[in-house]
């Protein structure tokens, strides 16, 4: 029971932390999908509205379509007003999405490059202590010869 409650506090390994990266740009582009349906949503209401002046007085076969001048500036004003809003809102949360994907593989990356420097030895450019147990325990049957080297003589100046 002691164990479980500090593997949840713990914090997540680089593997973890890449993998939680990645479904969250999934769920991004989810995201991405939601507001391409609000677009078509708002396409289909403003067809919709604009059928709805036309359609009757084609059914009728009038030649000429007669709209209400009282109702026409509040009609244009309102359209305007709502295609300037959503384009507004549309654009906010374009840039919102993009500069969360922007950061999220920025993030993954630079995880990436943490994991592999903490593999390798900048020194020696061979793998470590880290990367052999790693090795080790995931079975590769690889096994290399690790020599510690603790008792050479010190020759500091």
């Amino acid at each position: 029971m002691q164990q479980t409650r500090e593997e949840q506090t713990a914090p997540p390994t680089m593997l973890a932390r890449a993998e939680q990266i990645q479904r969250e740009i999934q769920q991004l582009s989810g995201r991405d999908l939601q507001l391409w349906s609000i677009v078509i949503l708002v396409v289909i209401v403003l067809t919709a509205g604009m059928l709805a002046l036309v359609l009757p007085n084609v059914i009728w076969a009038q030649r000429v379509i007669r709209i209400e001048h009282v109702y026409l500036p509040q009609l244009f004003f309102g359209l305007i007003s709502l295609i300037l809003l959503f384009n507004i809102y549309l654009i906010g949360q374009k840039i919102t999405l993009n500069n969360t994907r922007r950061s999220l593989i920025s993030e993954l990356v630079l995880n990436e490059r943490l994991e592999s420097l903490s593999l390798i030895d900048p020194l020696t450019q061979l793998l470590n202590r880290r990367a052999m147990n790693e090795t080790d325990s995931q079975g590769s049957g690889a096994r290399q010869p690790l020599v510690q080297s603790s008792d050479l003589p010190d020759h500091r100046p």
